[in-house]
Formats: structure tokens, C-alpha cells, sequence
């Protein structure tokens, strides 16, 4: 069974207008790259692990253009899981934002965030998101797939 992850994106402006705080413009997007955890081995006892990324890229236009604070938030937080097509079978996995997998990615606490200096046309800043499968999971063979909401506020 080869899993993987596919983020669905969604971008959304903060409440307040930049435009009341800073007279440029900020527009920003994202790009992400699925978590692709390969063949899952249900009697192995060492859990599966896999990285990925997201791409933030954003522009402002006009004058004023200050350091950007963002905070990009996960629909789900812990207790994820992959299905197959039919619904049947059953993966559990994890985001995390470091590499020891021991800072979950989600909402609230669990969001990310961080400054993204002042944007130069086509700038991009990389967000390292890391997979983990849980080891010793009964799952049957078949093509196990997940998605993942984005929500991005600046």
C-alpha cells in the first residue's frame, strides 16, 4: 500500500485590513507538496516516517512594505487518519513542524507562525512539515489516502 497526504489549501485575510496598518499591499499563497509515506509495513515495529513542505510566496505593492507576521493553521489536529477509497481501512498519522516529530501541527498552540521579511516579488519561504504513521497498525492492503485544510492569516 503506498499512502500519502494531499493538503488541501485555503488562503484567508486577517480581520484587520493591512492596508489599516501598513499602506502596502500584501497578497500571499501557498504551495503544498503531499507527504507521501510510501508502503507501510503493519508488523513493523518502528513507526513510518516522511517530510514534506509548504511554500509561502508573497508580494506587496505600494509603499510601506514592513515584515509580514503570518500564522498558518491545520484543520486537523492529532487523531488523523487516511482511508482507503472505499472507507474500509483505516491508517493513524501525525504532522509535526521539526524533524524529532515532537511538535505537532494543527490549530490554536499547534499553528504555525513566523515573520516573513519584507517580501521581493516571487520571495518564498519554506515550511518544513514532517509525517509520522504509527507503528503496528491492522490495516488491509490498498491505496490509503488524507487530506489536510490549510488556513493562512496575515
Amino acid at each position: 500500500m503506498r499512502p500519502s497526504l494531499f493538503l488541501v489549501l485555503l488562503s484567508a485575510l486577517a480581520a484587520t485590513p493591512a492596508s489599516a496598518q501598513n499602506p502596502g499591499q500584501h497578497s500571499c499563497e501557498l504551495e503544498a507538496e503531499p507527504v507521501v509515506f510510501g508502503e507501510y509495513d503493519p508488523t513493523s515495529a518502528a513507526p513510518n516516517d516522511s517530510a514534506s513542505q509548504v511554500i509561502l510566496r508573497c508580494t506587496c505593492t505600494g509603499n510601506g512594505c514592513d515584515a509580514l507576521h503570518y500564522r498558518l493553521e491545520f484543520s486537523n489536529s492529532g487523531g488523523r487518519a487516511m482511508t482507503t477509497g472505499g472507507g474500509s481501512g483505516r491508517l493513524v498519522y501525525d504532522l509535526y513542524s521539526d524533524p524529532a516529530r515532537t511538535r505537532p501541527l494543527g490549530q490554536g498552540a499547534e499553528a504555525l507562525t513566523g515573520v516573513y521579511q519584507p517580501p521581493q516579488n516571487g520571495d518564498r519561504q519554506v515550511l518544513p512539515v514532517y509525517g509520522r504513521m504509527a507503528p503496528l497498525q491492522s490495516a488491509a492492503p490498498g491505496v490509503y489516502s488524507g487530506q489536510e485544510m490549510l488556513v493562512l492569516t496575515y
